[in-house]
């Protein structure tokens, strides 16, 4: 038994986004999707559809995100298993629009910055930085973003 994934995938927020995994695999192997140590199960948000092919044993099975959001970043596990024994792949999942990129900014912009206002006059410090945190931090987070944009599109 083998397995063929397509990772890293990137996604943009609010778009579906496809996740595959191969197996080749006799007798025929069952399919199981987890992200972080949990079973992922069809609903509104996943979908799963898979394609077997008889002749070679091979099984396709794709992981349908729909309306991908930051809360759908990381790893997500493929695992095909039959009683001869079991494999499995990690597919990593990465955004790319400029909300991610400016979350990520400003939750590391915001935390170094606090640090240093709690460990100096804290009510002066804490509403200058506050201030300055969101004209600063958001302007520069979003530049960076739309200009990694750009440069995918």
């Amino acid at each position: 038994m083998y397995i063929k994934v397509n990772s890293p995938v990137t996604a943009k927020t609010g778009q579906d986004t496809v996740l595959s995994c191969e197996s080749k695999a006799f007798p025929v192997a069952n399919v199981t999707w987890t992200k972080a140590g949990r079973v992922i199960s069809e609903d509104s948000q996943y979908s799963v559809s898979s394609v077997h092919s008889q002749s070679s044993n091979i099984l396709i099975n794709n992981l349908t995100i729909h309306n991908v959001s930051v809360f759908d970043v990381g790893i997500y596990v493929c695992s095909f298993s039959n009683y001869l024994g079991s494999v499995a792949g990690q597919i990593e999942v990465q955004i790319v629009d400029g909300m991610y990129f400016c979350s990520i900014c400003l939750s590391v912009y915001l935390s170094i910055g606090l640090s240093i206002c709690f460990s100096m006059y804290q009510f002066i410090c804490l509403s200058v930085y506050l201030s300055i945190y969101l004209s600063v931090c958001l302007t520069v987070c979003m530049s960076a973003s739309l200009s990694k944009l750009n440069k995918l599109n």
